[in-house]
């Protein structure tokens, strides 16, 4: 067991899908060598207790939907990050701490690039397209999907600043003040990329080949709303690069997002998106009219 390191995340069986792919994508680049720290409902509990290498907490009965990102429901929920931070801390003598929130996908031996990294916690800055830089002092400067921390202070600082602002965004927007209190790294565009980096949300920007971690709710159902479909256009859009990518474990990746698609919607979707290019290809040379009219 890798003693410098331990993992912790938040897990409810509305998120129990993305996390076993979160730790599939982790061990497929890291091996099963570290620590998991998470807190959890009772089913996700249930489900994680064979796993060795997965210390769990309970804090809820059954969150069977994820609650909308406005409400005071997500707060409760968002709240078990410090708590997970520290169930990690007291769990033994790690010399960093990483949280990860759930809908995670590795697609690089990221840790190896962590190593090379100083700083008392590293952060991800969200890396808004110029248009909407607006959403920093609301929304945040940094994504709070993932960080590593090297400190002790640093989950209880986190903690009472989430409590005492509860009118800021979730546990997001009171990072923005870290920076005068620790010292920060922030990691480069190519770590927890998400769909909020690209000004058009149905159609998301190219994914870098040196991507190491994508953000992306993959599993999660398909309802009426906005969101619910930009998070598909987006996880669409991932499936498709791990695809078409020639880098082996990626192809892994997609094989077992396929596989772990209970609702059978990314294949016809996938064959969909290539019918699609392909007939606008034949438009652009002539040979036959387009698809999209």
């Amino acid at each position: 067991m890798n003693r410098d390191i331990a993992l912790c995340s938040v897990v409810t069986r509305s998120v129990l899908e993305e996390f076993l792919l979160l730790k599939h994508s982790f061990e497929l680049f890291h091996g099963s060598d570290y620590q998991w720290f998470v807190r959890c409902d009772r089913p996700s509990a249930d489900a994680l207790s064979t796993n060795r290498e997965v210390v769990c907490r309970v804090f809820v009965e059954d969150v069977t939907t994820r609650p909308d990102i406005e409400k005071e429901d997500f707060r409760g929920i968002v709240a078990q990050k410090m708590a997970a931070l520290a169930d990690a801390w007291e769990g033994g003598g790690w010399r960093s701490v990483v949280f990860l929130d759930a809908d995670l996908v590795f697609t690089a031996p990221f840790l190896d690039f962590v190593e090379t990294v100083s700083g008392q916690v590293l952060l991800t800055p969200n890396y808004y397209s110029p248009a909407e830089e607006h959403f920093i002092a609301t929304h945040g400067f940094y994504n709070s999907g993932f960080l590593c921390t090297r400190t002790r202070r640093f989950h209880e600082w986190w903690r009472q600043s989430f409590l005492s602002q509860p009118t800021r965004w979730t546990d997001q927007a009171v990072l923005n003040d870290a920076k005068g209190l620790f010292s920060i790294a922030d990691l480069p565009p190519s770590a927890n990329i998400g769909f909020w980096r690209s000004p058009n949300r149905f159609n998301p920007a190219p994914i870098p080949s040196d991507c190491m971690f994508l953000h992306v709710h993959l599993f999660q159902p398909l309802g009426g709303t906005v969101r619910q479909w930009i998070d598909r256009a987006f996880g669409l859009h991932c499936v498709r690069f791990l695809e078409k990518s020639a880098v082996p474990g990626h192809r892994a990746l997609f094989e077992e997002i396929i596989r772990a698609d209970r609702a059978g919607w990314y294949t016809p979707s996938l064959r969909l998106a290539a019918d699609r290019i392909s007939g606008e290809v034949r438009s652009v040379d002539g040979s036959a009219s387009s698809v999209n009219r």
